[in-house]
């Protein structure tokens, strides 16, 4: 066996329980910076396929992002 790790070897996607609000705020920072950080763009928002770009460019519709007052609170309800 060669002992190769990496997407075409090993598994791209993973999923993990988010355990508090501070890790979900982890979560979706890291998800908006994707774009940045493979060189697409300099600011989140202004990656098309994104949530930071819906949200500063106040799209709804067919993917709706959630009012970050509105999770907040409710991240506290599950607590």
């Amino acid at each position: 066996m060669n002992h190769k790790t990496g997407h075409f070897w090993g598994d791209r996607f993973y999923s993990r329980v988010i355990t508090d609000e501070q890790d979900f705020w982890n979560v979706y920072n890291y998800i908006d910076q994707n774009p940045v950080k493979a060189g697409l763009v300099k600011e989140p928002h202004e990656w098309k396929y994104s949530g930071a770009y819906h949200r500063e460019h106040g799209i709804t519709g067919i993917i709706s992002f959630v009012d970050d007052t509105i999770l907040k609170s409710e991240l506290k309800v599950l607590q």
